[in-house]
């Protein structure tokens, strides 16, 4: 059912699918005096909720174009309908974890099949609750609530001072409130199921008006609506009955049930009935009298007023005439003022305090009698009898704000006040605090005004008693004494007692307080005995402690300062620190002295002082400025601690930790800190440099993501036995990955630093780049493998052909002989030219050649070249050709000649007959840029950038068929790149190639050629 807490109507917004309960639903929310609207839409649904915000939004999960988790998120994350409570629609308890996972704020969940009562009573709850924003996403949680709050309710109607009846669409009763009850007479269960006219309810004179209002409900004409008449108990007596009734209508406009609050008003009617008699007898009084009057229209303009109320507010009666009421009254009282006339417009006639504002400015206290005016059922105004109370207002506020300092004083502080006749020694007052004291009740006091006497402890009851007789002979007395409860608890109490006294000098009353004081007593003695103990320990303190007037001189000094300085407290007493040190000892302290006098602040620092015969100290110096009750500075509280120890560690630690700092950046090798799970914590400028990174990058990075992945599983055992302690240290060649993804081969050297307890801290790796090393031990082996090949070819042809002729077989076959002779030779002249090439370029490589550079003509040199190959290219019918230059380089003669023979006779021996060789330089820059073309068979691109390589060929036959070692054209490149030139080749297969090399070009000067 729903309740009257809600303002009708209610807005539900209902979006779901063609789920089997929805018309269901939507017919009972309806029906209930909801205005519903149903969207089949998510996405609809949610614009009609930002357009037209609903009290309570159901969603379904289930919605034809997404689903409603979806759109109950932008509810939730949209301003208009952040606070809006969603109810959700489900068909399994697996909601719950997706509302969970998705962190949803829904107020409830119904699951479908859907319990019609319940889910209307769990909407209804909903609707009632004050936190529109609760999370109900725990169903078990919501039942729970909905029962508390059910059990509320129902407790709340059962203890309402009104009546709560229920009818059904027939008037049946449905309801009955344990208040209804009270008021009639009847219990619950022998009224229910039956309407107003099953039993004898309804005064018989009422009974029409009855009957017109129930045509009035039925015909939907008010749903709210208040009435007056009269009832019958069950004992058949007759009360009036004010009935307060919201009706509530289906869809269609007819009733759905009536909700009824009722309260017996008889005694209020009696009440109303007596005023009305009592103002018709003295309404001619009224009329007559002086007091002031007021009359208003409905626009609250004045149309009447007597001189009376003139007078009283001083003006003239023309001048309060059409001027609006709210003219008179102070605006802030605006608010009172219009809700006083918001209840004349409601009918509502009344006598209240008023306070208007007088011409003056001053504020007149009036009483006011008011009446509203109807004419023909429209409000036209009201009139008001106005009564003067300024004093008496004045009076009473004065009074009440004095008892009610008197009783806040009384009922709130600790202390026990009394009042006490001096004649008949009875107590006039005694306030609440003596029952808290004494653990007596004040009556007992009362009724026997000497019964605390029994309670004071026995030592002190004779100086009390003593006091009491003597009393009457001072005007005021004091006296501490102890007192024990009832309890056995022994208090201090602290008493003072003044006399009032008759005009003829004898005492009239006693009036005094006492006061517990125990607490004081024992921090007296707590406070004696800290002081003694504080005083052992400021004397005993291993650092300076002193006291300071507000003057700055000393007043108290601990033994520490007199060992320090060897003097006497006497020394100290009365003087300031400059009368007694020098200033090069107070200067590091005295500034925070001054500042925590200046401030009144606590003011702490470090300072370095000397005393007399003692070396230099650094101190923590700490002043702590004491007030007294005024705030004023009274005294000042110094006290040292001695730091120096600490300083010198200190600063052999900063010492310590700049060493190694500087070690680390600045080590020739790559050093890194690691964290036990492999994270970089720190790493130096060298590791950075070596693979290629940002220091803020590689703290990024873990081992793992720099090291080769065939590396890395040997690396997790080497860590695994240092972390196990197997090793202490391991040192292992791997290799690492440089930014650009190129291979970095380290030797890496690992070991871990652990704490006091044996745990891994960190690691320490130091990585020494082994790269270069790597790759001329690859060469070396490399060399060295071709080497021992192409030495073995010969010296193998060369024992072959001597080992046949050794055997005799051929000395009478002297053609045979000379045969296999002629094979020795060609091989020993290879084998020659190949240990003579070999030299040639170690001795180039090693640095050990040193060129004796001079200004060489190229034609000059190549014209040389030519000459002495001419012989082999007309053999071979090739022929050499030479353009013309003027150029000149700055090389070694012998240099450039062995390059371009080098050169030429590759293009002699790879070059068909009856083709040209080309030789031609130009200037490039300041080079001298050669060119050597042929027109041979070419070199294969995939060669073109190993063919300077040792021992490298086009062709491994060219060794045997062409008589080369291979080694040539890396000697030409040795020889060009030490004169600071380079060497490159260009080719085409079939179609020939050339060779490219530059050399430093002789520039002219006035002076001498470069």
């Amino acid at each position: 059912m729903a309740s009257t807490d809600i303002n009708f109507p209610v807005r539900l917004l209902v979006i779901a699918g063609e789920s089997p309960s929805r018309g269901e639903l939507a017919n009972l929310l309806t029906i209930n005096n909801y205005q519903v609207q149903v969207i089949g839409d998510g996405y609809e649904g949610l614009g009609v909720a930002k357009h037209i915000p609903p009290d309570l939004i159901l969603l379904d999960v289930k919605l034809p174009d997404t689903d409603g988790y979806t759109i109950a998120k932008q509810l939730q994350a949209h301003t208009v309908t952040a606070n809006i409570p969603i109810m959700l629609l489900a068909e399994s308890t697996t909601i719950f974890r997706e509302v969970r996972r998705l962190n949803l704020r829904v107020a409830d969940v119904l699951i479908y099949p859907l319990d019609l009562e319940e889910a209307q009573g769990r909407i209804e709850m909903q609707l009632l609750s004050s936190h529109r924003g609760d999370d109900f996403t725990h169903h078990s949680g919501i039942t729970q609530q909905l029962q508390s709050v059910n059990h509320q309710l129902k407790t709340l109607i059962d203890n309402s001072p009104m009546g709560t009846i229920i009818w059904d669409r027939k008037l049946r009763v449905i309801q009955w409130s344990k208040q209804a009850e009270e008021i009639f007479g009847w219990s619950e269960s022998e009224v229910l199921g039956k309407s107003m006219n099953e039993w004898k309810l309804i005064f018989e004179e009422d009974s029409d008006r009855i009957n017109r209002e129930t045509q009035t409900i039925f015909a939907n004409q008010e749903k709210r609506r208040i009435c007056i008449n009269r009832n019958y108990r069950k004992d058949g007596s007759v009360i009036y009955c004010e009935w307060y009734n919201s009706n509530f209508y289906d869809e269609s406009g007819k009733l759905n049930m009536l909700l009824s609050w009722v309260q017996d008003i008889s005694d209020r009617q009696k009440t109303e009935a007596a005023l009305i008699k009592s103002e018709a007898k003295f309404r001619t009084i009224i009329e007559t009298t002086l007091e002031g009057v007021w009359m208003i229209d409905s626009d609250n303009m004045t149309t009447c007023v007597n001189q009376q109320m003139a007078d009283m507010l001083g003006y003239t009666q023309e001048e309060i005439t059409q001027s609006s009421l709210f003219k008179f009254v102070d605006e802030q009282d605006y608010p009172i003022v219009e809700n006083y006339l918001q209840r004349r417009r409601e009918g509502i006639a009344e006598q209240h305090e008023f306070k208007w504002k007088r011409k003056n400015g001053d504020i007149l206290w009036t009483i006011l009698s008011t009446n509203p005016i109807f004419d023909d059922g429209k409000y036209a105004g009201c009139c008001a009898i106005i009564t003067d109370i300024n004093y008496r207002k004045k009076t009473e506020v004065a009074l009440i704000k004095s008892e009610k300092r008197f009783q806040e004083i009384a009922s709130t502080i600790s202390q026990f006040f009394f009042v006490k006749c001096a004649h008949s020694g009875q107590y006039i007052y005694l306030s609440p605090a003596y029952e808290k004291i004494w653990g007596r009740t004040c009556e007992s006091l009362y009724q026997n005004p000497d019964s605390w006497l029994n309670t004071i402890y026995p030592e002190d009851r004779g100086a009390v008693i003593n006091y009491q007789e003597k009393q009457h002979q001072n005007n005021l007395v004091k006296r501490e004494y102890r007192i024990i409860r009832n309890d056995g608890v022994i208090r201090w109490v602290y008493e003072e007692v003044n006399i009032i006294y008759n005009d003829d000098g004898s005492p009239l009353r006693y009036i005094g307080f006492a006061e517990d004081i125990s607490d004081r007593k024992e921090a007296e003695i707590a406070l004696a005995e800290s002081e003694e103990l504080l005083r052992i320990a400021v004397n005993h303190a291993p650092d300076v402690f002193v006291i300071y007037d507000s003057d700055r001189r000393l007043k108290f000094v601990n033994r520490r300062v007199l060992e320090l300085t060897s003097w006497s407290e006497e020394t100290f007493i009365g003087r300031r620190d400059e009368e007694l040190f020098l200033p090069e000892a107070t200067s590091h302290y005295l500034p925070l002295l001054e500042k925590t006098i200046q401030t009144l602040s606590i003011q702490m620092g470090e300072a370095t002082i000397t005393l007399p015969n003692q070396p230099p100290k650094t101190l923590i110096v700490k002043y702590l400025p004491l007030l007294d009750k005024q705030g004023k500075l009274s005294q000042i509280l110094g006290l040292t601690f001695d730091i120096t120890h600490y300083k010198q560690a200190e600063q052999k630690l900063r010492d310590s930790e700049e060493l190694f700092r500087t070690a680390f950046e600045d080590a020739a090798i790559g050093m890194a800190l690691l964290s036990p799970q492999g994270n970089c914590l720190k790493v130096n400028r060298c590791i950075c440099e070596m693979l290629g990174y940002q220091e803020a990058e590689l703290l990024q990075l873990q081992c793992k993501d720099i090291t080769h992945p065939e590396d890395y599983e040997q690396e997790v055992k080497s860590i695994k036995k240092l972390l196990d302690g197997q090793v202490q240290y391991y040192y292992v060649e791997k290799r690492y990955l440089h930014k650009q993804g190129y291979v970095i081969w380290v030797l890496l050297s690992m070991s871990v630093v652990r704490n006091i307890d044996g745990v891994p801290l960190y690691f320490i790796a130091q990585a020494q780049n082994i790269s270069e090393r790597r790759a001329v031990e690859q060469m070396k082996n490399e060399f060295i493998s071709v080497v021992s090949h192409e030495l073995r070819t010969p010296l193998t042809a060369i024992q072959g052909s001597l080992g046949l002729l050794s055997s005799g077989l051929y000395d009478h076959k002297p053609q045979e002989f000379h045969k296999f002779i002629q094979i020795a030779l060609l091989e020993t002249e290879r084998l020659v030219r190949l240990v003579n090439d070999i030299l040639d370029i170690e001795r180039l490589n090693s640095g050990q050649v040193e060129f004796q550079m001079e200004a060489c003509s190229a034609q000059d040199l190549m014209t040389q070249v030519v000459k002495s190959l001419q012989a082999i290219a007309h053999q071979d019918s090739i022929t050499l050709e030479i353009l013309p230059t003027s150029l000149q380089l700055w090389a070694e003669r012998d240099a450039m000649l062995q390059t371009l023979t080098n050169l030429v006779g590759n293009a002699i021996k790879f070059s068909p007959p009856h083709t040209t060789v080309t030789l031609s330089a130009y200037p490039q820059d300041d080079m001298v840029l050669f060119q050597v073309r042929d027109q041979g068979r070419g070199i294969p691109p995939e060669q073109l950038e190993t063919i300077f390589s040792r021992f490298q060929q086009v062709d491994a036959s060219d060794s045997r068929q062409k008589g080369g070692t291979g080694l040539g054209l890396s000697i030409c490149q040795s020889i060009i790149q030490q004169h600071g030139g380079k060497i490159w080749v260009e080719s085409q297969l079939a179609k020939g190639s050339t060779f490219y090399f530059t050399i430093p070009m002789v520039i002219h000067t006035n002076r001498t050629d470069h």
